[in-house]
């Protein structure tokens, strides 16, 4: 019989977690276990006495550890890596350290116990706001390497230090020569530059087996060039079919934003887009052309595009809507403009276009709002 542990609250202790521990080193037939520790008081000394029994289920199949906002660090990150390593048959891992003390060592060594597990599919890593840097994001990069079995990765490591070296590094390791089909990277507020996404366009270019991509760029120093060469990467891509980019609060203009659509065109069998561009420097000129290359998208069918905080108007909403109704697959859309009285009929006037698409589309009403939404 299959059994599942869950475990939720913030007032639980280093002795709750041990006495836990202790106990899946009696646990028969356990396939899951779910801890949401999320801003409790444990600390390295509990973790390590949940690692160990970490390893004693036999048939332990997945694993789900909220350490966010806990007093954790390197020793309890290493040792909660070591126990995972030592469960030979987990299919997917989530792990949460957003917000501790983790730095690089602590990473170094999670990463290279993880590698030990070869039947892991799915792994959902989040390290938002802690120590963590190149170094600790190479070994990662070589842990996807090796892992020859994963199909799904998510990687969340917003507002680290880390810079183009280690997104270069972990770009190798998910367009490696396995079959992972679906990524998703928030790499918010770090380090990367127009350099890397050059790099990150150049790994996609030559994925084999990537069908599914979600990209979190906001708030770096990203501009047209790193826009441009992930734009190039994308036009060479094989199989990807849904692509998600948030440039939110960088500095990607008319260039990128054209750069971006004539890519996207030519990416068989894209269907699925979506793309933020809130507090950019995109205007009318980028998001007409966007349109256009995009409507030119043989199997597009749905899109989202985000043009808050823009200088995007009339005009450039028009001939945005315009492009979009070549678009003959196209059944959902959703475009976000500022809000103001200047764009007062952007709605009719782009509604009344794509009410032309054939079939029984679904629209998301194009809105006008102040602020975007949080990365």
């Amino acid at each position: 019989m299959c059994r599942t542990l869950r475990l939720q609250g913030q007032d639980v202790a280093d002795e709750d977690v041990a006495t836990i521990g202790k106990s899946l080193l009696q646990a028969v037939n356990l396939d899951s276990v779910s801890l949401d520790l999320h801003g409790s008081k444990v600390h390295d000394a509990g973790a390590k006495v949940l690692a160990r029994g970490l390893e004693a289920p036999v048939g332990l199949t997945s694993v789900s550890l909220d350490f966010e906002l806990t007093q954790i660090e390197d020793a309890g990150v290493a040792a909660i890596g070591a126990g995972l390593g030592r469960a030979h048959h987990l299919i997917s891992v989530v792990l949460d350290f957003s917000e501790t003390k983790l730095k690089d060592a602590g990473l170094v060594s999670l990463a290279e116990s993880m590698t030990q597990v070869r039947t892991l599919i799915s792994v959902d890593f989040s390290f938002y706001g802690t120590e963590v840097a190149d170094q600790g994001v190479v070994a990662l990069g070589s842990f996807i390497t090796k892992s020859m079995g994963l199909e799904r990765i998510s990687l969340n490591l917003s507002e680290t230090k880390i810079g183009d070296e280690a997104l270069k590094e972990v770009m190798a390791g998910v367009t490696g020569d396995h079959r992972l089909n679906s990524v998703v990277l928030r790499l918010a507020g770090t380090g990367i530059s127009d350099r890397g996404l050059e790099l990150l366009g150049s790994c996609l270019a030559s994925s084999r087996f990537l069908t599914k991509v979600d990209i979190f760029l906001n708030a770096t120093a990203i501009g047209d060039v790193g826009a441009v060469g992930i734009g190039n990467g994308l036009g060479k891509a094989k199989r990807l079919a849904s692509v998600s980019l948030s440039f939110k609060d960088c500095r990607v203009g008319d260039a990128g934003a054209v750069a971006l659509g004539l890519g996207l065109r030519k990416c068989a069998p894209l269907s699925v887009v979506a793309l933020d561009f809130s507090g950019t420097q995109v205007g009318d000129a980028g998001a007409g052309a966007l349109g256009v290359a995009l409507g030119a998208a043989a199997d597009l069918s749905s899109i989202s595009l985000d043009f808050t905080g823009t200088t995007v108007g009339d005009s450039g909403a028009t001939v945005l809507g315009l492009g979009l109704e070549a678009a003959s697959q196209l059944r959902s859309v959703s475009l976000t403009f500022n809000d103001g009285p200047q764009k007062a009929h952007v709605r009719e006037k782009v509604q009344e276009i794509l009410a032309g698409f054939s079939g029984s589309p679904t629209h998301t009403p194009v809105t006008r709002r102040a602020h975007a939404a949080q990365f």
